[in-house]
């Protein structure tokens, strides 16, 4: 894959034309903007003013398009795509979007993609060439999904992006999003609603510091984006919550009322019982296994559901890994 078109030259599609232009890929590209394919063009990419002939040169082509967008430009796409060419999408829910894409009629020839880092500016001015390097990716695979194509886009987004790849089936793909990266941000649009309905809340703005900032910063991200991953995942979120909100419950329960004081015990167990899920799967050491280098997918997929990421090539094997947090959980500019 020497020649890839980029489809949205936001931050996520800027970032990853960025990174192979450096690379010394032959990278083609366009976005709707005018402002943004000049900054493209800056760049080093080659920008065109529309969609047209020029993707079906490209052996790879990444449609970096909103959710919501996604139909039409599969659709844009499967117009000029030819036999032997990947595509991939880098949207954060996945179940919905594979559907879309045997819709369009790229069944044969795509590939789930999502990117785990991110900022919560937008547009092709906030997009760097190391924003997804050293990263966990997901990649998704259904019954469709054809078997040479995942392989290849797993070696490379290794070869590109230093990449640590977790294989999975789109559902639980978008399981795991929602707990992890869905849910934060509606729990943090929850914490600053909850900061306008207190008695002073200049006063506690204030006085606001490192858990409140922490708690609360993807919040800035556009309110359409985040709405619209939680309308495409709205029944893994909905779970979510659901168990969330029993969880809250149920402390609320130890924290007592007017007739009855808060059960310390209870209160404490209960944040003993999160530390021990974050130690567990957050803090634990590193394990490695090794697959044949032409294992079927199926079977990729079933060490990914159980943690394993695919981080590297060795001889006719694959190295996977286990343990040990994804670069952009450590680092406080991206997630």
């Amino acid at each position: 894959m020497n020649r890839v078109g980029v489809l949205g030259l936001g931050q996520i599609g800027g970032s990853i034309g960025k990174n192979l232009v450096r690379g010394g890929l032959a990278v083609a590209g366009y976005d709707p903007d005018p402002g943004t394919r000049a900054m493209a063009a800056d760049a080093g990419i080659a920008v065109h003013s529309s969609v047209g002939d020029w993707l079906g040169a490209q052996d790879l082509v990444v449609v970096a398009a909103p959710i919501d967008q996604l139909a039409a430009s599969f659709a844009e796409v499967r117009a000029w795509s030819v036999p032997g060419q990947t595509v991939i999408d880098v949207a954060s829910v996945k179940g919905e979007v594979h559907e879309i894409a045997r819709s369009a009629g790229l069944g044969g020839s795509f590939v789930g993609c999502h990117p785990m880092a991110g900022k919560a500016e937008v547009g092709f001015e906030v997009s760097d060439a190391d924003l997804l390097s050293g990263i966990s990716w997901a990649v998704t695979a259904d019954d469709t999904t054809p078997a040479p194509a995942t392989r290849a886009m797993i070696r490379f987004l290794m070869r590109h992006f230093s990449a640590r790849i977790s294989v999975l089936d789109p559902v639980t793909h978008d399981q795991a999003v929602a707990t992890i990266s869905h849910t934060p941000h509606v729990l943090a649009s929850a914490l600053l609603a909850s900061l306008g309905s207190v008695d002073s809340p200049r006063a506690a703005a204030v006085l606001a510091a490192g858990s409140f900032r922490d708690g609360t910063r993807v919040a800035g991200t556009g309110t359409h984006r985040t709405a619209n991953m939680v309308v495409h995942n709205a029944a893994s979120v909905a779970g979510d919550l659901d168990a969330l909100i029993k969880s809250l419950a149920e402390l609320r329960g130890y924290l007592g009322g007017v007739d009855q004081g808060a059960d310390p015990v209870a209160i404490e167990q209960w944040f003993d019982a999160s530390r021990e899920v974050r130690e567990t799967y957050l803090g634990s050491g590193l394990e490695a296994v090794r697959l044949p280098l032409d294992c079927d997918v199926a079977s990729l997929v079933g060490h990914g559901k159980a943690g394993w990421l695919v981080v590297a090539v060795d001889g006719e094997e694959l190295v996977l890994e286990r343990g040990g947090a994804n670069r952009a959980f450590a680092a406080p500019v991206s997630g």
